[in-house]
């Protein structure tokens, strides 16, 4: 009995792991030949981050479905599904978070794991968690880079916000985002965003501390800069 019951899982698992690879070899436009000679990258890569090989044929496939190319689904899969395993998300959600993350800093496919153990080692070092730190960063990646900040700068932002306030992550990105908004996309003629603030106000009271939002040649400076100073005044502010 054992043994019919072993055959039959395995019979099973045998045709759920050529669904996956079938559907793979739809999504790629690649033979079903060409997709199966990816089965041993697949095979020790479940092996390495103690999942089955469909979960990672199935990741791989999500990633392709991008436009990445095999070896970059093959990093970013590695990447998603470790990230999976350590944060205790489902490999859907690593793949949203890390797709967000590396899109909206432009990065590549190769910055998928350090993007990944950044978030990691904030959230071991601060009152907030994994998800939460890439929750909050996918509400404000694109318009932070747009401004100059880093990935770095910005998901430690974000963590000490998380920590200090225990908002919902997707308040204190949007929270970030805002700022910036405020900081960089307000019109030179006064025109306001959201109905009360226009870019002389937000430039004039930078002014009254000391702090230029703007360079020599009249460009917004980036954010990050901006922020800092603010930052090493803040105690002797009012």
């Amino acid at each position: 009995r054992t043994i019919k019951q072993a055959a039959r899982e395995a019979i099973s698992t045998i045709k759920e792991l050529d669904k996956s690879l079938t559907e793979q070899a739809m999504v790629t436009g690649k033979t079903r030949e060409q997709t199966y000679k990816l089965l041993s990258s697949y095979q020790a890569l479940a092996a390495q981050t103690g999942s089955t090989t469909k979960e990672i044929a199935d990741l791989a496939t999500q990633f392709m479905r991008q436009g990445k190319t095999t070896q970059e689904s093959l990093v970013l899969t590695e990447a998603a599904m470790s990230a999976a395993k350590v944060a205790g998300i489902s490999a859907t959600d690593s793949i949203n978070y890390l797709t967000t993350a590396l899109n909206g800093f432009q990065l590549s496919a190769s910055d998928a794991m350090s993007v990944s153990d950044k978030f990691a080692a904030i959230a071991a070092n601060a009152a907030t968690s994994y998800d939460e730190i890439a929750i909050a960063l996918s509400k404000v990646a694109s318009q932070a880079n747009l401004a100059g900040m880093s990935i770095d700068y910005t998901t430690a932002l974000l963590a000490k916000g998380l920590e200090t306030t225990r908002e919902a992550p997707e308040t204190i990105g949007t929270a970030l985002k805002t700022i910036i908004a405020r900081m960089r996309e307000l019109s030179d003629y006064g025109e306001t965003l959201g109905g009360d603030t226009d870019i002389n106000n937000v430039e004039s009271q930078l002014a009254y501390v000391g702090i230029a939002l703007r360079d020599n040649n009249g460009e917004l400076r980036s954010t990050e800069e901006v922020l800092d100073e603010l930052g090493r005044k803040w105690d002797t502010l009012n």
